[in-house]
C-alpha cells in the first residue's frame, strides 16, 4: 500500500505521516485498530486528534509528539537534557583520558616490544565507553540498530524491485 505523505493540514486517520520516532518510516492508521504504526520502525502510536498529538505505546516514560501541521515536534522536550548529555560526555572522556595520560607519563619506552599497546588501549576505552552510551541511547528511545538496517534493506529491495518491473 501506498500513499502519499502529508505535509500539510490537521492530523487525520485516513492519511499518512512520516514517523515521529524513527523519521524515516510512514505512519499509517492500522486497519481493525485505532492506532498508527510505523512500516519501517514497527512502534506503535496511540492518536488524540483533538489534540493532534500521537503518543508511542510501550515506552516509558511515555514519549509523545505533537503534529504542527507540517511536522512533528516533542511538546514536552523529551529525551536527553543537558545533564544527560554531560555525563554521557563525561564518560566518554575522563575513563580515556586517565588512561591515556597514565599510559603517556608512565607508558614503556618507545623503543619497548609493547610500545605499541597503551594507544590501543586507550582507543579500547573509548570505543568501549561509546558503546555504553550508544546502547543507553538505544535503549531510551527503544531504537533497533539491527532491525532499522533489516527494514531499510527491505524498503531498498522493494523499490529496486519495483522499479525494474
Amino acid at each position: 500500500m501506498h500513499c502519499e505523505l502529508s505535509t500539510t493540514g490537521r492530523l487525520r486517520l485516513d492519511t499518512a505521516y512520516r514517523c515521529p520516532a524513527c523519521r524515516f518510516g510512514r505512519i499509517a492508521m492500522m486497519p481493525l485498530m485505532e492506532v498508527m504504526a510505523c512500516d519501517l520502525c514497527r512502534h506503535m502510536f496511540d492518536v488524540d486528534l483533538t489534540k493532534q498529538e500521537v503518543k508511542m505505546n510501550g515506552s516509558l516514560p511515555p514519549l509523545s509528539w505533537r503534529w504542527n501541521g507540517r511536522t512533528w515536534h516533542d511538546p514536552f522536550a523529551q529525551g536527553p537534557n543537558r545533564l544527560d548529555k554531560l555525563v554521557a560526555l563525561a564518560m566518554l572522556v575522563f575513563p580515556a583520558a586517565l588512561v591515556g595520560g597514565l599510559a603517556w607519563r608512565f607508558g614503556p619506552p618507545p623503543d619497548a616490544p609493547l610500545a605499541w599497546l597503551p594507544p590501543l588501549w586507550t582507543a579500547l576505552t573509548f570505543t568501549c565507553h561509546l558503546s555504553c552510551v550508544l546502547l543507553a541511547v538505544c535503549s531510551y528511545y527503544q531504537f533497533s540498530p539491527l532491525a532499522f538496517g533489516k527494514a531499510l534493506m527491505r524498503r531498498l529491495r522493494q523499490r529496486l524491485a519495483t522499479g525494474s518491473s
